[in-house]
């Protein structure tokens, strides 16, 4: 929708309306001094008797010389019109309203291609506002083969009795233990992702862990750590959304 203009558009009415008439016929030929209109667009006109009264017209439609109209735009009066008195595309007051919504709106819409006719958009930081060009760039839902090394930033949970592991924040981690812990439900479980822990032994050893029953293992049977001092247990669990289910295990690795 848009508010339409035509320079030095103006003709005289081919036949008298009412007060009332929502359509104005235009002497023959000259509706096409006025704005092509489609869908929603619209202009502004004004209608001038021989006494000068004036009527502003919001004009919806223009089929060849008939335009279809609302009466009494912008605060005027509605009015009888004779034949021959003068209707004209003004300037006004709502026009000009219409083009500052369009520069002050700052969610614009395009309703078609832009074209900058080879200008530049000016006022925008490539990598801050917009992300800079790299045909490099993975997509999410492209198949991609890897010429680089990838990798989890590796994380490390805060020992607690209880132990919390939020995988949002650390997919790929370690926890040394310094006393017997139990693994709560993690949070954060993503269906399909895959989580690796390393249990760390600490200086003195023998520390022990258990698991919520989300923790799924191979026979229903959680493996018991090695205890000796500093030794690593390496556990990698696939989740299905609800649960972790074990998938492979490397004990004492030195």
């Amino acid at each position: 929708m848009a508010v339409k203009f035509a320079n030095n558009a103006y003709s005289t009415l081919a036949a008298s309306i009412t007060s009332g008439a929502t359509s104005v016929t235009l002497t023959t030929g000259e509706g096409a001094r006025f704005p092509t209109l489609t869908g929603a667009d619209y202009f502004y006109a004004t209608l001038i008797d021989s006494s000068n009264n004036l009527e502003i017209v919001k004009v919806t439609a223009r089929s060849t010389d008939v335009l279809t109209v609302v009466r009494a735009s912008e605060s005027t009066t509605a009015r009888a019109y004779a034949s021959g008195d003068r209707i004209e595309q003004r300037v006004t007051a709502a026009g000009l309203a219409a083009n500052s919504d369009l520069v002050n709106d700052t969610t614009p819409q395009l309703g078609g291609d832009l074209d900058l006719n080879s200008n530049d958009i000016t006022g925008m930081v490539i990598g801050t506002d917009v992300q800079a060009y790299d045909a490099d760039t993975a997509k999410t839902d492209t198949a991609q083969e890897w010429t680089s090394q990838q990798n989890f930033n590796a994380t490390t949970l805060t020992f607690d009795a209880t132990q919390d592991w939020n995988l949002s924040a650390n997919q790929v981690c370690k926890l040394t233990l310094t006393a017997n812990t139990t693994f709560d439900a993690p949070t954060n479980q993503v269906d399909g992702s895959v989580y690796v822990i390393t249990i760390i032994q600490d200086g003195t050893g023998s520390r022990t862990a258990g698991w919520n029953t989300v923790f799924k293992w191979a026979g229903g049977t959680a493996p018991t750590l090695t205890t000796d001092a500093s030794a690593k247990d390496v556990f990698t669990f696939v989740s299905d959304g609800t649960n972790m289910n074990n998938v492979a295990q490397v004990l004492d690795v030195s």
